[in-house]
Parts: C-alpha cells; structure tokens; sequence
C-alpha cells in the first residue's frame, strides 16, 4: 500500500537514479496518476511499454517505485505500480560529493524534460500565451533579494508545488508540465575568473535588469 508521507530521496545511488530524464517521466506520470499499470505509464507519456520495463525495474530496486497490486486485465494479471510516498523530494546533502553529483545530474535531466516539453508545445501552436488560463510560460530573472522577499518567494513556491501536486486526473483537466530553479549566486566568482572588474556585476540596478522573458 502506497503511503500518503512524504518521502525523502536522500542516498545518493537513489538521485543518481534520476539523472535520466525517462526515470523521472515515469515518476511524475505515477505522482499524477497513480497507481496505474506500465501500459497506462507508457500511454501518458506517448511511450512504447517495452522501452519502459528496464527503468521500472531499476526504480523499484532502488525504493523509488513500488509495486502497489495485481489486478486481472481481460485474460492476464498486470501490476499496478506507484510512488512510496507524496510528495517526493530529494534532501539536498551539499556536504556529500556523492549527494551534491547526483543533484546536479538530476537537475540537468529535469530541466531537459522541460525544454523538450516546452519546444512541444511551441511546436503544436495550440497553447494559450496570455490571460488568466495561460499554459506556455518561461522566465529568467536574476536580481538582489532580501530575507524577507526570499521567504515570500519561497512560500508562493510551495504553494505551486502543493496545488501541482494534489489534484488527480479529472475529465476537464490537462496536463502541465513545470519546472523552476532558484539558486544563489557569487557574482564576484565569474568575474575574477575572466579577469574582468566587477563593479557592473555589484549594481543592483543592472543586475535587475537583467530579466528575459519569452512569449514563444
């Protein structure tokens, strides 16, 4: 039986797990509509089932799948898999080489999951890219924050992450792909690297201008 806990990611063979993007896929369809069956999995993901067997299996010997029933489908039993716990979050141990490899090799494969989701969606040229129902949206912004604008920032986060991670599939609903990064930055690091002075990176006023936003 599933648990409805969280459930934290912490060994370090379990996020280096993650580093490949259709181990994630496979997660977020099982996050979104679990429990469901590997023919459901792949139904979702616009996948062919067989190629989803090997990552399955490596998902549940590493915990981060589980194996929820057997159920009876016409003339055969299949499984049913799900997540061992909701939400799921990995625990960023940035003291652990191991740990600190493994989130970086995550990252990079979620963020390619969203370029590839987001070129999709530019691609079918039916997404809605203004007003309240808005569903094709990417930003990049980098400017100075204080304590309290980053626990406000913070808590609007968690609060998109509660909303994208409670509802189940309903008849009127669509799926939705999002990702974020938030990270802080040394802008002296870069700078000295390149051998460049710093003054323009220690303005708060260019470095708030620095914002891209793209409608496409």
């Amino acid at each position: 039986m599933t648990s409805s806990r969280e459930y934290r990611i912490s060994r370090p063979d379990q996020i280096r797990t993650l580093t490949t993007p259709a181990r994630q896929e496979i997660i977020d369809a099982l996050l979104s509509s679990g429990p469901i069956s590997v023919s459901e999995i792949a139904a979702i993901l616009g996948r062919p089932a067989d190629s989803l067997y090997h990552h399955i299996r490596i998902l549940l010997k590493k915990g981060l799948v589980v194996a929820a029933e057997v159920r009876r489908r016409g003339r055969r039993d299949e499984v049913v898999y799900d997540v061992p716990g909701r939400p799921m979050r990995i625990d960023y141990d940035l003291g652990s080489r191991k740990v600190s490899a493994g989130i970086i090799g995550a990252i990079g494969a979620m963020l390619r999951i969203a370029q590839r989701d987001f070129n999709d969606a530019v691609a079918a040229g039916t997404a809605a890219v203004d007003g309240p129902y808005r569903d094709l949206w990417a930003a990049r912004l980098k400017s100075w924050i204080g304590r309290p604008q980053l626990k406000k920032i913070n808590g609007h986060l968690r609060g998109i992450c509660k909303i994208m991670l409670s509802p189940k599939r309903q008849s009127k609903s669509q799926l939705i792909s999002l990702a974020f990064v938030i990270a802080p930055l040394e802008p002296n690091t870069r700078a000295r690297k390149r051998g460049r002075s710093t003054n323009r990176e220690r303005s708060p006023v260019s470095t708030q201008k620095s914002f891209k936003e793209t409608n496409r």
